[in-house]
């Protein structure tokens, strides 16, 4: 664990290296690593490559999230004003049936179909 830590001075990591097998390997590999100048560009260059994608990544992920949040609102809003205006007709044709005018004249003057303004009839029929 203290080869790990990087709290060793130089001269305790390489008695420490010499004493156990395993941490000499790993220390003869660094040692190798850190000397070879197009090993260690050869490895910055493969981690670029991979930061470079998970950013892509995590960027085309927000884009696609405020796109679809977007269009989630803009279809929300849409819904929302169809259920108005059409609780609006509804409101006007009732009102029109109990003025006693013709479901056919309601339904040009709404431009709805009459058999919307007859079920209008026969909610406003039931509730009374």
């Amino acid at each position: 664990m203290a080869y790990l830590s990087n709290k060793l001075s130089h001269e305790e990591m390489e008695e420490l290296a010499m004493s156990e097998p395993a941490i000499k390997e790993a220390w003869t590999a660094t040692d190798r690593f850190m000397r070879d100048k197009a090993l260690r560009l050869a490895y910055l260059s493969e981690e670029m490559k991979e930061h470079d994608v998970v950013s892509a990544m995590n960027w085309e992920r927000r884009t696609g999230l405020d796109e679809g949040r977007a269009e989630g609102r803009a279809e929300g809003r849409a819904e929302g004003h169809a259920e108005g205006r059409a609780e609006v007709q509804k409101g006007t044709a009732r009102r029109m049936l109990r003025a006693k005018m013709a479901p056919a004249e309601i339904a040009a003057l709404l431009d709805l179909p009459e058999e919307t303004i007859l079920a209008f009839a026969r909610e406003e029929n039931n509730e009374s």
